[in-house]
């Protein structure tokens, strides 16, 4: 797979969330803002960002029940992004591609950014506008 056109996206559902929450706090144990920081308040944190945000779900096309990843964001009043997470599988295949354009998300457009790890935001700041804004977890 080597397009966007090649992937589904849809809303997250009731269904999504247990492993959203579980592939966000596992992501989140590896940011080095939560460096050292005790297992049950990175779950703490997840709880508190999987909740709060809408959230998509990308799959392959030709397999619309797997998971492949998905975004938690919002969308006004600035394009806001509270965290990404695409499957290690799946990446550099245009998941991510297919997110960022249900998202609206553009090359060189302004976005916030909740929960990215510095390395992230580095990367991300190759392409777009990036705000941090970290105490939006909180």
């Amino acid at each position: 797979m080597t397009s966007a056109d090649e992937w589904r996206v849809r809303r997250g559902e009731v269904s999504d969330r247990l492993w959203i929450r579980d592939t966000l706090a596992a992501e989140l144990a590896t940011n080095s803002y939560l460096f050292s920081v005790d297992r049950a308040t990175v779950l703490r944190v997840a709880d508190k960002a999987e909740a709060g945000w809408e959230a998509l779900i990308v799959s392959p096309a030709d397999e619309p029940t797997e998971r492949a990843g998905w975004v938690l964001f919002e969308p006004v009043p600035t394009l806001t992004v509270a965290y990404a997470f695409v499957e290690p599988a799946y990446r550099r295949l245009g998941a991510w591609r297919a997110l960022r354009e249900a998202i609206g998300l553009r090359d060189g457009m302004q976005v916030a950014v909740v929960l990215g790890s510095p390395r992230a935001c580095s990367d991300a700041r190759k392409r777009y506008a990036v705000k941090h804004n970290w105490g939006r977890a909180l």
